[in-house]
């Protein structure tokens, strides 16, 4: 048995008295993995209905009537798109006004669904100050409908492909291993010359393959033959 709900429905919007595409409304229904989405737009209403496959109890559904008309009959002008999580919309007003809409709906009533989505509000006198290239900002269609790619050009995270620069640990680039090689050579001919010129043991770590040769004990050389013959 499914049941009907409420999606959260998050709006802003944006106006201007002389350029038709700044007149906007942006309006986000959030449903969580969205399948066999059903929408109904017109210049006066806007008709909602979703299953979802995360929450297959629940149906999504919602009717709103708008403030005023918007544009209906140009993709170009009003269009959504559908993502896993959320379904936006942004459509154009029909009329150009200085002034915001005083709200999103026909009638002066509270839904407790519909919210403001302030992360695209921008208050009416900071419209003009905001950046053109506003991330949030969906007045521009992005690849429409068909075919849309959000994520193209992103080409991975930076640096990924290949891993250029990286050379090896930090700071060990420009390091020369034959001498590394050179100094341990150099390390095995003084112990075994009795030198007193071999690194610091504490510069290089030991493999578990290598056995240290200690010096035999005085006991354990008293009971070694003598190859010195004693004279009389």
């Amino acid at each position: 048995m499914t049941t009907t709900v409420y999606p959260e429905v998050l709006w802003a919007q944006r106006s201007n008295a002389e350029v038709d595409e700044k007149n906007l409304l942006f309006i986000r229904v959030n449903v969580p993995d969205p399948i066999d989405v059903k929408i109904k737009l017109t210049s006066t209403s806007l008709k909602f209905e979703s299953d979802s496959e995360y929450n297959k109890q629940s149906v999504y559904k919602f009717d709103l009537e708008f403030f005023k008309e918007i544009v209906d009959d140009d993709n170009s002008k009003s269009y959504y798109f559908i993502t896993g999580s959320h379904i936006d919309f942004v459509l154009r007003k029909k009329e150009k006004q200085e002034e915001y809409w005083p709200r999103l709906t026909k009638q002066k009533v509270k839904l407790h669904y519909l919210k403001t989505d302030f992360n695209k509000w921008v208050d009416e006198d900071e419209q003009e100050e905001q950046a053109e290239n506003d991330p949030t900002d969906l007045s521009q269609p992005l690849g429409g409908m068909d075919g849309m790619n959000p994520l193209a050009g992103m080409g991975g995270m930076p640096g990924m492909p290949g891993m250029p620069g990286m050379g090896g640990m930090p700071g060990m680039g420009d390091f020369d291993f034959s001498k590394l090689a050179n100094m341990a050579d150099a390390a095995s001919l003084n112990s075994t010359t009795g030198g007193t010129t071999a690194p610091n043991a504490d510069d290089f770590s030991s493999s578990d393959d290598e056995k240290e040769v200690s010096k035999p004990t005085k006991a354990e050389a008293d009971l070694k033959p003598s190859t010195e013959t004693s004279k009389k």
